[in-house]
């Protein structure tokens, strides 16, 4: 969820890919799924609790308009899709034409249950995009050949790629037999060539180089606030949580931020916690101007900080605040972040984005589990600034991902979603902290949060700094009216 530090820290880990292009092995076919009497209810109840409350009613009227029959074959595909998947499945046939959708479903209802099980496996490891192909295949091919394409049985010597750069789809083709068959559509070769191709190979994030990401700046614990901290009682905790003793700079890391000139800095408004005025800023640095967090290096006092009004700890929208510095920093390595001036700095999806921060480095289902995926410990935190890149996603990559739909995530105003077919990710602490347009050094975003840290194909949600462009004028004027070391809320 949220990538904050301390209780709250968020998100890098870094997922690299083997991109595959496999071919499954053919699955015997023993008659068409026969339908029972009635679907039932189970199957109903399992995709409306996935759906968002505007899909509900959507979902009502087309389930009422399917026959029994169909009403089976949804319930057949459904209950064997993961957890996540039910309401995304019903959401692409709802949001297909009629006939189509007719034509999906009566697909599924040729296959027997074993060749279901095969299909619905594979899909279950694809994410909403991948399945989207197959209606695509479907309204270009005739059903046989689409058959034939999910269950792995197309036979290569009917048709072939006209094309070195498809070798691999006719590597088993001897040149006489590639002769005689016929050369495979497009669709076809689209469909074998970005359906089968899954990544899986998860590994981290690499350093920064000196010379990048010299906005990158760090809100850190200080002085008194530390104290807690370091007593035998949680010590021990720390021990039982992360299987070692912490580093103080891993203790005193908060969140990420980005410096975006004079005094100011932005960050995540749920970095920005509750305490009483005098005690945060008395226990609160900002460190800016290095890559590297270990030591009492870079230290600047906080006069004033503006938190959104409006933010939302349940959505999680309006997840921004403004920092003010006492001083204007001086450092030599501090470069500010340009600031966009349009949504998503207007951007195309696709976009290439650079990511830094301290944060976890492995995969986890929830950015509040210590624990990594494979029930490990984290790995030992490393000081110094780690960096991937990512892409601009488009939003229902995020709202129809199996892993928001678990826990009823849905992208917001002044949000978006970004993440990597190699899986690179941000983490716990790597909140606040900036998410920047590579070719120009724009801030695009900043860390907000996510249903976990480098899960497979499941991308994070970034707070949209140009849809914000407005409040930081207006937050960076109001600052300045404002008395030292208050903490406001300002919409």
């Amino acid at each position: 969820m949220k990538r904050a530090g301390n209780t709250n820290r968020h998100r890098t880990g870094a997922i690299a890919a083997l991109g595959l292009c496999l071919f499954p092995v053919p699955v015997a076919a023993n008659g068409p799924i026969t339908p029972a009497p009635i679907a039932g209810s189970a199957a109903y109840e399992q995709i409306s609790g996935e759906l968002y409350d505007d899909e509900a009613g959507r979902f009502r009227d087309f389930y009422d308009s399917l026959s029994e029959a169909d009403k089976v074959i949804l319930a057949e595909v459904t209950g064997r899709l993961g957890e996540g998947q039910h309401g995304t499945f019903v959401l692409m046939l709802m949001d297909m034409d009629t006939g189509l959708a007719r034509r999906m479903l009566a697909l599924f209802a040729s296959f027997d249950s074993a060749q279901l099980d095969f299909v619905a496996g594979h899909m279950s490891e694809r994410t909403y995009e991948k399945w989207q192909l197959i209606p695509e295949l479907l309204e270009a091919e005739q059903e046989a050949t689409v058959r034939a394409e999910l269950l792995g049985e197309a036979d290569l010597n009917a048709c072939y790629a006209d094309d070195t750069s498809n070798a691999e789809i006719a590597d088993d083709l001897a040149p006489a037999q590639a002769a005689e068959g016929q050369i495979c559509s497009e669709a076809v070769l689209g469909f074998r060539g970005q359906y089968w191709r899954t990544p899986y190979r998860v590994v981290r994030g690499v350093h920064a180089d000196p010379d990048e990401a010299h906005w990158q700046a760090q809100l850190a614990l200080h002085g008194a606030s530390t104290k807690a901290f370091h007593s035998a009682s949680a010590r021990e905790s720390q021990r039982k949580q992360f299987g070692r003793d912490l580093h103080d700079w891993e203790i005193n890391h908060i969140c990420g931020a980005v410096y975006i000139g004079g005094r100011f800095l932005l960050t995540a408004a749920h970095c920005i916690d509750s305490s009483r005025d005098a005690v945060f800023f008395a226990g609160r640095r900002m460190r800016l101007g290095t890559q590297r967090i270990d030591g009492n290096h870079n230290l600047l006092q906080i006069r004033t900080v503006l938190r959104h009004k409006g933010y939302d700890s349940q959505t999680h929208q309006n997840d921004i605040a403004l920092i003010e510095l006492k001083d204007t920093p001086g450092f030599k390595n501090l470069t500010e972040a340009k600031l966009p001036q349009s949504s998503r700095a207007g951007l195309d999806n696709g976009a290439p984005l650079l990511l830094t921060g301290w944060g976890y480095q492995r995969a986890t289902e929830s950015a509040g589990n210590i624990r990594a995926q494979d029930g490990e410990y984290q790995e030992r935190a490393i000081a110094r600034l780690l960096k991937g890149s990512v892409t601009l996603r488009p939003d229902p990559e995020c709202n129809n991902n199996r892993n928001f739909r678990i826990r009823k995530y849905r992208l917001r105003p002044g949000q978006f979603c970004a993440g990597s077919q190699s899986g690179i990710d941000s983490c716990r602490g790597d909140s606040g902290g900036p998410l920047v347009d590579r070719s120009t050094g724009t801030l695009v975003g900043l860390v907000s949060f996510g249903p976990g840290c480098g899960l497979a194909k499941t991308p994070g949600v970034y707070v949209d700094v140009g849809y914000y462009t407005d409040w930081i004028v207006r937050a960076k004027a109001a600052a300045g009216r404002g008395r030292a070391n208050t903490k406001y809320l300002f919409e």
